[in-house]
């Protein structure tokens, strides 16, 4: 996990969190949405604590447990089973989630699928604002829910059922049957955990798990997996490498690869090229691709022939691959394609860029399209100057068109930059119209609009009081361009990612909250945009962002001093520090309403209030 606020059990004592992923990363290939995730013991999400990482980390693999369900972007606070809620039925077999960002809380309806569950979420309640930080049942069943955080005025709320008990539906016999069907499963995944504990001995878990390993039940095949796993790699191995059944095998091979040793891939290698992959779910496929993966890591201790046998199998895998998309869209599916792809940019081989080339052409998604320039990057053998030019098109549209997180400039651009540095002198010159930046990335001119008013905190219920025509987010959507706003800030695709993103800001702050962050910038400033005061053994004093990215152990500490000129840096000797400490002034500078009128302030507030919620 990565940075779960709560958890709790539900009515069947399974237990439940909600997880979110760096919001730096949004709208990159390698970030996942906030999700509720079935914690399960032996279980492993993909979650990691990296962030701002280069190269990206692949987080999701087929050996990892599924979430529940993907609920979206959001900032998880709480969780909580409804079970002593006084709640209709439906929601005391809720878990109610809390997300801080986006002033909600989402009822998840779990219902029972195999061992696991599936889930439907609901927006149970939304405010603006409905800064949500933690919730609770008290012996009325009310919910109790309070709100806070960056030093806004905290609530407590109460929210009770008041309407009648609905009686009791009747049950179905398919309805009995699933839920008869579904204790039986979790029964099974609760016997197979408890071989996680490696007390049985080797044999007899072994055995038992091995009959599950190929399971199409998702939370046994992971049980059982992990309990094939917890025993000595000896008592199991010749069963993998033996092993007749397509999905037991997969599977099996799958954990030798994560657990053997480095004799144990060259065997693996041969009887993954002896499979079939036609009839095989995606799973499997994706399984697959996952042990080629980890068996092609490090290639030195390998057969030259097989490895060249097992490249040319991935090459061939993936033209019947691209012939099957070209015939139905989806192919085998996305997930396989692009884990395809990876591996044979991976080979090195130069027939395999111009295919992947045509795969970034025809894909749908921007994730895709950021996914496949990633892989291309570095690839330096294959190209004509046809596909060069698409490629840097491709990354131009990309960076004017797609909406992600802080982080992505500077994912694209470090793509770009890498791109650059495998063409010939020759390729420069050629491409020069499409190889610099979207200016798409350039910052606005500052505001020359004339001063109105120095305006402070005192003046907050003023402003918010004031008579004259009705807000208007149009008006108000120019003067954030005019009060050089979108000079820093992002509110839905106007703006830049210097500061925070607005785009919900009204969904967890007032206005007179919004305002008070205005006028006093440095009253609040969130941890991940604060600055550093530098003071060198020389007697300089240096504030500014640290630069992320490189090597944390590099010997110079890199800083931008300006936050509108967010490429232009100073690199300041480790040994060279004398005091290094957090600035109390946010990068924000003060007075930028003072060019505003009182009514103008107030169509600003509603811009931000409309783009909530869009």
């Amino acid at each position: 996990m990565r940075n779960p606020f709560g958890i709790d059990f539900n009515a069947d004592g399974e237990l439940f969190t909600y997880d979110a992923d760096a919001e730096f990363d949004m709208g990159a290939p390698w970030y996942r949405p906030t999700r509720l995730d079935h914690l399960v013991s032996g279980a492993d999400f993909g979650w990691r604590g990296l962030t701002k990482s280069w190269p990206p980390y692949r987080l999701d693999h087929p050996d990892n447990a599924l979430p529940v369900v993907d609920i979206g972007k959001g900032s998880p606070t709480a969780v909580k089973s409804g079970t002593k809620s006084s709640f209709p039925p439906a929601y005391k077999k809720a878990m109610f989630v809390l997300d801080w960002a986006y002033g909600r809380i989402v009822a998840c309806h779990l219902y029972p699928r195999g061992a696991g569950y599936v889930c439907r979420p609901e927006t149970f309640l939304k405010g603006r604002p409905l800064n949500v930080t933690d919730l609770d049942f008290g012996p009325d069943g009310s919910m109790y829910v309070i709100t806070g955080g960056r030093k806004t005025q905290s609530v407590l709320y109460r929210i009770r059922y008041t309407g009648t008990q609905p009686s009791a539906s009747e049950v179905t016999l398919q309805e009995t049957a699933r839920r008869e069907f579904s204790l039986k499963q979790r029964l099974k995944r609760q016997k197979l955990e408890h071989l996680h504990d490696g007390s049985t001995q080797a044999a007899d878990a072994v055995a038992t798990a091995w009959t599950s390993i190929g399971s199409d039940d998702p939370s046994i095949r992971q049980a059982a997996r992990v309990a094939v796993e917890h025993q000595p790699v000896d008592a199991w191995r010749k069963i993998a490498l033996k092993e007749s059944d397509a999905g037991r095998q997969i599977v099996g091979l799958l954990a030798l690869s994560r657990n053997g040793n480095a004799g144990d891939r060259s065997l693996i290698l041969r009887r993954l090229n002896a499979l079939s992959v036609d009839e095989l779910s995606a799973f499997n496929q994706l399984s697959i691709l996952q042990t080629y993966s980890l068996c092609l890591t490090d290639n030195r201790t390998l057969d030259t022939p097989l490895v060249k046998r097992t490249r040319q199998r991935l090459a061939k895998w993936f033209s019947l691959e691209m012939e099957r998309a070209s015939q139905a869209p989806t192919g085998s599916g996305p997930g396989v394609t692009r884990k395809l792809a990876h591996l044979v940019v991976q080979a090195g081989s130069a027939e395999s860029c111009p295919r992947v080339v045509d795969v970034l052409s025809r894909s749908k998604t921007h994730e895709e399209r950021i996914d496949y320039l990633f892989m291309l990057r570095d690839v330096r053998n294959g190209w004509t100057i046809e596909n060069r030019r698409l490629y840097f098109e491709m990354l131009r549209d990309v960076e004017q068109t797609v909406v992600g997180g802080d982080g992505m400039p500077g994912f694209l651009k470090q793509i770009r930059q890498e791109a650059v540095k495998t063409l010939t002198e020759s390729e420069r010159k050629e491409l020069a119209d499409v190889i610099e930046s979207s200016s798409q990335s350039q910052l606005s001119a500052p505001s020359t609009r004339p001063f109105v008013r120095e305006w402070k905190i005192e003046d907050i219920d003023e402003i918010l009081a004031a008579n004259g025509s009705t807000p208007s987010s149009q008006r108000g959507q120019k003067l954030f361009n005019a009060a050089s706003c979108s000079r820093c800030h992002r509110s839905g695709r106007l703006g830049h990612f210097v500061g925070p993103d607005l785009t919900s800001v009204a969904r967890r702050f007032s206005p007179r909250d919004i305002l008070a962050s205005m006028l006093n910038p440095s009253l609040v400033v969130a941890e991940k945009y604060r600055n550093v005061q530098i003071v060198t053994t020389d007697g300089r004093t240096i504030i500014g962002r640290p630069v992320s990215g490189g090597d944390y152990r590099s010997p110079v500490i890199r800083i931008a001093t300006d936050p509108l000129k967010p490429t232009q840096i100073v690199e300041i000797s480790k040994i060279d520090i004398d005091v290094h400490r957090d600035s109390s002034l946010s990068p924000m500078p003060a007075g930028l309403l003072n060019t505003l009128t009182k009514l103008e302030i107030r169509d600003l507030i509603a811009f931000l209030e409309a783009s909530a919620s869009r």
